[in-house]
C-alpha cells in the first residue's frame, strides 16, 4: 500500500510553467505527468489542455491539439480565452482557415466587450482576483 504524496498547488503551478516551456521546445512526453497533476489540482482551469495541445503542436499533431482544446480547454471556467487563442494557432497550423477566421472574429468580439468593462474587472483589481480565486 503506497502513501499518496501531496504537492502544494503553488508547486504544481511552478511545475506547470516548466512543463509549458519544455513542451514548447518539443521535449515530448516527459511533460505529460506535469499536465496530469495540473488537471487534478485545478479541474476548472484550461491549463492542462493548453499544455497537452502545446505538446501536440510541437510534435506536429494539429488534429489532437484541436481536439483537446475543443473538448477540455475552451469549455473551462478559467483561461478558456487563452485556450481559444491557442486553438486559433492550431487551426492556422492545420490549414483550417474558415474555422480560424470564425474563431478570430469571436475573439475580437470578446476583446471588444472586455474593453467596455469597468476598470475593477481588470487584472490587479480586487474584483478580478475574486473572480479568479483558486488558480
Amino acid at each position: 500500500m503506497s502513501k499518496k504524496t501531496l504537492v502544494e498547488p503553488k508547486t504544481v503551478k511552478l511545475l506547470y510553467e516548466i512543463g509549458l516551456s519544455a513542451a514548447s521546445r518539443g521535449f515530448g512526453e516527459t511533460t505529460r505527468p506535469i499536465f496530469d497533476a495540473f488537471a487534478q489540482c485545478f479541474p476548472q482551469h484550461a491549463g492542462a489542455a493548453i499544455g497537452y495541445a502545446m505538446l501536440s503542436l510541437s510534435q506536429g499533431d494539429t488534429d489532437y491539439a484541436i481536439e483537446i482544446l475543443k473538448r477540455d480547454g475552451i469549455t473551462k471556467q478559467v483561461c478558456a480565452q487563452e485556450a481559444k487563442g491557442l486553438l486559433l494557432v492550431a487551426y492556422n497550423m492545420a490549414g483550417r482557415q474558415a474555422e480560424a477566421q470564425a474563431l478570430q472574429a469571436e475573439l475580437m468580439q470578446t476583446q471588444n466587450q472586455q474593453t467596455q468593462q469597468p476598470p475593477e474587472a481588470y487584472p490587479g483589481s480586487d474584483l478580478y482576483h475574486s473572480q479568479n480565486a483558486g488558480i
